[in-house]
């Protein structure tokens, strides 16, 4: 049955979603009275760009057969440098428009859920929101700066209706959390990734607490919004009258853990550190090898670390402490495991070094919630494998 909806709805709006900006705007427009506009909000997935969800706007009317998504989250892999460009953030996304059964249907296919939360407007408000959705989609317009916490699918949308209801459109929902506890509740299950975003994204404004509409960048929280909001009209607040329909449910996941995480690992260093320091001597050759592929990948981590800090349009990388422990100036002792005669330069840098990592011990302990608990441990086993070298000349 569901099979079959699906393909009746692909069959449905594919002459409208391909049509000029001047038609699709006169098409979405006709029978404006009759045309319901939704926001569609898509349940994660378990890629890392799809753990957040996504967001999409869907304008129908069954009278006219208009029935298209216009989605604001399309991107290129193939793009040009679309790694440097993604982390010096400079990714450029785009806006499109598909049928609604193949916009269910690829949901579907990954088993995502789907709910509508159906928008109270009138029909100038309406007007107004397919007035921006046709602009967008013309070829010069489609095309925007991306930033996936202040532009992305789910604020662009949020900022659509906001324009809609004249600016009048007020989130009764709460803020409570700051950038990073809300992506650790969708990082939950994967602690690698939550790890990738802590090293990055370390600055002082991650931990911060956000504003009811910062917090709707996403796609889940956009939904609680829409339903929990406060519009001006002709001088009342009111309530609107929003309507939630689920569309798809979510296929049940099977979430595969991994006894590997970043505090076991971090830990098995530890360890591996400390033995090192006890027993490096003896072997000098593999305890060599150990520090220096250890101090090599923390240097490579400071590299990215401070091209984010300096160069990285991305929000949340500057001030980023995570360079205390994460710094480039590691290839000095990482070179100092080749050289055997080292002057008290390398001793000196060494101890800097040293200095540094404790003080980002003493800021984890004082600012515990703000910081990765992995990052602690790996601090400490930098500050035994410089003290190695300082003591033993390693």
């Amino acid at each position: 049955m569901k099979l079959k909806l699906i393909i009746i709805l692909l069959t449905l709006g594919v002459a409208t979603c391909f049509a000029t900006p001047t038609k699709r705007y006169k098409t979405w427009t006709e029978d404006i009275s009759n045309t319901e506009i939704s926001v569609l909000t898509c349940s994660p997935g378990d890629e890392i760009y799809s753990i957040f969800g996504h967001t999409a706007i869907r304008v129908y009317n069954p009278n006219t057969k208009v029935d298209a998504v216009v989605n604001y989250g399309l991107f290129d892999f193939n793009q040009e440098s679309f790694v440097y460009r993604f982390v010096k953030g400079e990714t450029d996304y785009m806006c499109g428009v598909e049928n609604f059964g193949s916009f269910l249907y690829s949901y579907a296919w990954r088993g995502s859920g789907v709910k509508a939360t159906v928008l109270d407007l009138t029909d100038v408000e309406k007007e107004r929101i397919i007035r921006v959705l046709t602009n967008d989609l013309k070829p010069q317009n489609r095309e925007y700066r991306y930033n996936f916490a202040f532009n992305n699918c789910a604020t662009k949308i949020r900022d659509i209706v906001n324009f809609a209801y004249s600016g009048k459109y007020e989130s009764l929902q709460p803020s409570e959390y700051t950038f990073r506890e809300v992506i650790g509740h969708y990082a939950a299950n994967y602690p690698w990734y939550m790890f990738s975003f802590d090293i990055c994204l370390g600055g002082k404004d991650y931990n911060t607490l956000m504003t009811p509409e910062e917090v709707q960048f996403l796609p889940e929280h956009l939904d609680v919004a829409l339903n929990n909001s406060l519009i001006n009209r002709d001088g009342k607040e009111t309530r609107p009258n929003t309507r939630q329909e689920v569309i798809l449910t979510p296929a049940e996941k099977t979430i595969e853990s991994t006894f590997f995480t970043p505090i076991v690992v971090a830990c098995i260093l530890l360890a591996l550190s400390i033995i090192n320091l006890a027993l490096g001597n003896k072997c000098r050759i593999a305890s060599n090898i150990y520090s220096g592929t250890l101090l090599f990948t923390f240097t490579l981590v400071g590299l990215l670390i401070t091209f984010l800090i300096f160069f990285s349009e991305h929000p949340f990388t500057t001030w980023n402490m995570n360079i205390l422990i994460f710094n480039p100036l590691l290839v000095i002792p990482f070179v100092g495991l080749m050289v055997k005669n080292k002057g008290v330069v390398f001793k000196i840098v060494n101890a800097a070094l040293v200095l540094l990592a404790v003080l980002f011990v003493l800021y984890a302990v004082i600012f515990w919630n703000f910081t990765n608990k992995a990052f602690i441990i790996l601090a400490l086993t930098l500050i035994i494998e410089l003290n190695r070298q300082i003591i033993k000349g390693a």
